[in-house]
């Protein structure tokens, strides 16, 4: 699934640093893709495949190293996550995360449900995301004890 990041967005996202936090990210390869990108003549497009949290996008757009980016992910969570961002529910997911009352009952009972719609999708996987131990989006990785 791929998602065009471009000026449009840009307004929407300015320089946020993705939602995501994962073991093994890409956070260490930042200095080094914004140090290549600005050396080259400007490209149009960056693509970044297996996005994630899509961190070199964000970064790249955010600070006007290139025209438009294109990422994808296969984590069906993960692109929901992204879709709800990027296609106009960026505020209802906030509206969501900033709503939800936090405690370890809630979020169990939260990732126990199956979400219905991409939305509920997103914003469990954001929930389990945040919650789990390391970012681990497993079902089996266990939450954090606070």
């Amino acid at each position: 699934m791929f998602h065009p990041l471009d000026r449009k967005i840009h307004a929407e996202i300015g320089r946020h640093i993705s939602p995501f936090r994962y073991p093994g990210g890409k956070s260490w390869f930042l200095k080094i893709a914004r140090r290549w990108l600005a050396g080259q003549a400007r490209p149009e497009v960056l693509v970044e495949p297996f996005a994630g949290g899509a961190g070199i996008s964000l970064m790249a757009i955010g600070e006007d190293l290139v025209d438009e980016v294109v990422f994808s992910e296969l984590d069906q969570d993960v692109a929901a996550t992204w879709e709800t961002i990027l296609n106009g529910h960026a505020r209802w997911l906030t509206q969501e995360i900033l709503s939800f009352r936090l405690t370890r009952k809630r979020v169990e009972e939260t990732l126990s449900r199956s979400p219905k719609n991409a939305h509920e999708r997103a914003f469990r996987c954001l929930l389990r995301n945040r919650t789990a131990r390391g970012g681990v989006l497993n079902e089996g990785a266990g939450l954090l004890r606070r």
